[in-house]
C-alpha cells in the first residue's frame, strides 16, 4: 500500500488575474488542505491498524560522528482554529549522529495525547534538492507521521518517498518524543552529506489544519557531521614482561648402588621441569665422596707408594627439553675403571649443575655407591 502524491496534494483552485479576491499562499494552502483533510490521515491510520511493513531501518550509513546542535523554531501562535496548535518545533543533534524533531503542541505534551482522528506529519527534505522528493512538500524525501487512534496510538512512522509516492512498504517505527515528536538518526533519514534540513509540519484535527512554520517557509536546521570512519583504536599495550629469576629444579634418579660393568657407564635419569619451556642444560660430574687410595710414583721410580685423595670419576654434559626426562650416562675413564675394580667399591656423589635459557643456575646432588662388576669365574 502506498500514499500516492495525489492523496497528499489537495485540489488546486485557480484564480484568474481579474478576480477581485486572491487568497494568500498560506490561506490557499489551508483551504486546499481542508478539501483533502482525511486523505493522508486515513492512509496512515490504515497502516497502523493493519500493521503494514513496520520494519527496522536499512538506510546506508554515512554519518560516523556529528556536531551537537539544537534549535527551537517558533510558529505563529493561535493560528489554528482546532485542537492542534503548533507552538514551535524543537530540533537537536548529538555527537553520534542522533537527531530529534519535536513539534511542540499547545494542548498535548506526551506520547498518546493525540485524540482519535488527530494527525501530525513532519516532512523532511534531507538533501536540499527539490527534485529528489515530493514536489508537494518542497522536495521532502521523508515524512514522519503521528496518529491518534481509539485505544493505544501507533509509534511515529517514518515513510520514504519513492519517486512517485510515499511508500508504506518501507515504513519504519521510531521512538516517540513528546506528543508528536520522534527520535531517529541521520543515517536512518538518509542524509547523504552535511546540509541544511528543510522541514514542514502539518497538524490536522478533523477539518482544521495548522502548518508550521508560517514564515519563513520551510524550517531550516543545519546538520554537520563526518562521513569519515574513525581510526581503529590502537592495540592494547603488551603486558609487562616478568623477568625469569627462578632456576630449574631438576630431579635426579638413580639406584643407590650401581654396579658398573666393563663399559664403565654410570646412568642417571634427569628431569627438566615443565616450567622451563626453553629446556635445561648442564653437566653431571661424578666424584668420590671421600679420599680414596690411589697408586702414584714418587721421586724414586723403583719405589711405589700409595696416597689418598678425592677423585673425579667422570662427567657428562646434557640438554633436556622442558617437561621431559632423559638418561645421562657418565662414563668412567679407563684409569678410574681400573681404580674401581681394584677397590671394588667407591662411595661417590653425582653433582648436577643445571641452567635455564634465562641464565638461572641451580646445583643438585645425589649420593651413589659404585661397585665393580663381579669377576667371571673361570
Amino acid at each position: 500500500m502506498s500514499i500516492h502524491r495525489s492523496w497528499l496534494v489537495p485540489s488546486v483552485t485557480v484564480f484568474e488575474s481579474g478576480d477581485a479576491y486572491r487568497p494568500s499562499k498560506r490561506l490557499l494552502a489551508k483551504r486546499q488542505a481542508r478539501v483533502s483533510r482525511y486523505r493522508l490521515a486515513l492512509v496512515v491510520s490504515a497502516a497502523a491498524v493493519l500493521g503494514l511493513g513496520l520494519t527496522a531501518a536499512t538506510a546506508q550509513a554515512t554519518c560516523f560522528s556529528s556536531v551537537p546542535s539544537s534549535a527551537s523554531l517558533p510558529d505563529e501562535p493561535t493560528d489554528a482554529p482546532g485542537n492542534l496548535e503548533i507552538v514551535s518545533v524543537d530540533f537537536a543533534t548529538d555527537s553520534s549522529c542522533g537527531i530529534t524533531m519535536n513539534p511542540v503542541l499547545a494542548a498535548q505534551s506526551s506520547p498518546g495525547d493525540l485524540l482519535s482522528g488527530e494527525f501530525v506529519g513532519t516532512f523532511i527534505n534531507t538533501d536540499g534538492n527539490l527534485a529528489t522528493g515530493s514536489p508537494a512538500f518542497f522536495g521532502a524525501e521523508k515524512v514522519v507521521t503521528v496518529m491518534g487512534l481509539t485505544g493505544p496510538d501507533p509509534a511515529p512512522t517514518l515513510v520514504t518517498w519513492t519517486g512517485s509516492d510515499f511508500d508504506l512498504a518501507s515504513a519504519t517505527s521510531l521512538p516517540p518524543l513528546g506528543a508528536a515528536g520522534f527520535v531517529t538518526n541521520l543515517n536512518q533519514l538518509g542524509v547523504p552529506a552535511p546540509t541544511t534540513l528543510k522541514v514542514v509540519v502539518w497538524a490536522q484535527d478533523g477539518s482544521d489544519i495548522d502548518f508550521a512554520p508560517d514564515t519563513p517557509w520551510p524550517y531550516s536546521f543545519p546538520v554537520d557531521f563526518s562521513t569519515t570512519p574513525p581510526l581503529p583504536p590502537p592495540p592494547p599495550p603488551a603486558p609487562p614482561v616478568t623477568a625469569d629469576t627462578t632456576a630449574p629444579r631438576m630431579s635426579i634418579k638413580s639406584r643407590g648402588t650401581v654396579r658398573v660393568g666393563s663399559n664403565g657407564v654410570v646412568p642417571f635419569t634427569l628431569s627438566c621441569p615443565s616450567s622451563e619451556p626453553g629446556g635445561c642444560t648442564g653437566k653431571v660430574t661424578l666424584k668420590s665422596r671421600g679420599k680414596v687410595r690411589v697408586s702414584t710414583s714418587g721421586a724414586d721410580t723403583a719405589r711405589k707408594r700409595a696416597r689418598k685423595r678425592k677423585v673425579t670419576l667422570g662427567s657428562k654434559s646434557f640438554r633436556i627439553a622442558g617437561g621431559k626426562s632423559a638418561v645421562v650416562k657418565v662414563r668412567l675413564s679407563k684409569k678410574n675403571g681400573r681404580l674401581l675394580r681394584k677397590l671394588r667399591r667407591i662411595r661417590a656423589r653425582a653433582t648436577v649443575k643445571a641452567r635455564d635459557t634465562a641464565g638461572n643456575a641451580r646445583t643438585r646432588a645425589k649420593n651413589v655407591t659404585l661397585k665393580a662388576a663381579k669377576k667371571r669365574k673361570k
